[in-house]
């Protein structure tokens, strides 16, 4: 989604990597880094996340569970249920990852009867208590959680409510204020 803490980092990706195709909302709003970042789109292909919208790159699938329509155009109140919430499978391996959806949003994945399942799961909105809901972490099932949030950020990211949820259901979890960088390797297998 377009939040500066989301897109100012891949200004730079997209100037020094020679990348091809992008995966992005498309929903409006005003900012001055999200300019500069659609501006760095020119020369790429542009796909506008959309349930089913799925894509193979070689054993690696990625299966985009939301937005269900596409948002490309669209003013949203709440710009975090914009974000493109994917599961990337690698084997019997895969990663959820969430964005910066909030409650609503989760709402309709919970109810959608799409399988959630994940080995980890990437905490939404940084841990925030607007995202992470008891419901939502159950249905996806993690053995894993990361929590990407910056150390003493304003936010006070995590929140207690996001910690007490994981802890309650046994998810090992990974703080990047606290572990910094979390790698996972998984074999394919």
């Amino acid at each position: 989604h377009p939040h500066a803490d989301h897109v100012e980092g891949l200004i730079a990706v997209l100037k020094r990597f020679n990348v091809e195709n992008v995966l992005i909302s498309g929903s409006n709003y005003k900012s001055r880094v999200y300019e500069v970042f659609l501006e760095e789109l020119d020369n790429k292909k542009v796909h506008f996340a959309e349930r089913d919208e799925d894509f193979q790159l070689g054993k690696m699938r990625i299966d985009v569970l939301y937005p269900f329509e596409s948002l490309q155009g669209i003013n949203l109140e709440n710009i975090n249920n914009s974000s493109v919430v994917l599961i990337i499978e690698y084997g019997k391996d895969s990663v959820y990852l969430s964005g910066d959806l909030e409650d609503e949003g989760e709402k309709k994945l919970i109810g959608s009867g799409l399988n959630l399942s994940s080995v980890v799961y990437k905490a939404g909105h940084h841990g925030s208590r607007t995202s992470n809901s008891l419901e939502l972490i159950k249905k996806i099932s993690p053995e894993f959680a990361v929590i990407s949030a910056g150390e003493g950020n304003s936010y006070k990211h995590p929140h207690q409510e996001t910690l007490d949820t994981l802890n309650s259901l046994n998810i090992k979890t990974f703080r990047t204020d606290l572990d910094g960088n979390v790698n996972f390797v998984f074999d394919g297998l």
